[in-house]
């Protein structure tokens, strides 16, 4: 075999040609180049409503140990006993309606958990 029969007859056809760009589609959006803007921009709304949904849970977790603080405190400084009877009320609203919601979902998942499991003939639990 020769060299001259494996050199190619044109000799710039061995150089590789520059990568074309693949043409962009009508419609597509550039990807964002951070995290965070990417974030934003595909589910900002959403991030809010979870943002008031946070807040509203902390304050919701706060009235009832800012209710005892006061509670505590009216008893300790020798106030009136009917601000202490109407804050242990307030309390105790806030107690059952945080509660109740809690309440109702334990009943749900006792009365699942209570089920008995079905035990075929061959011994497998289905």
């Amino acid at each position: 075999m020769d060299v001259a029969d494996t050199t190619p007859e044109n000799p710039q056809s061995d150089q590789r040609k520059p990568a074309r760009r693949p043409a962009r589609a009508i419609g597509v959006v550039k990807m964002p180049r951070n995290i965070f803007r990417y974030v934003l921009k595909t589910s900002g709304w959403h991030q809010l409503f979870l943002l008031l949904l946070t807040v509203g849970v902390f304050l919701l977790e706060v009235v009832p140990l800012e209710l005892q603080r006061r509670i505590v405190n009216d008893l300790v400084k020798h106030r009136d006993y009917w601000l202490v009877i109407v804050l242990c009320a307030v309390y105790a609203g806030v107690v059952l309606v945080q509660g109740a919601p809690s309440s109702s979902s334990m009943s749900i998942a006792a009365g699942s958990a209570s089920a008995q499991p079905a035990i075929s003939d061959a011994g497998f639990i289905s």
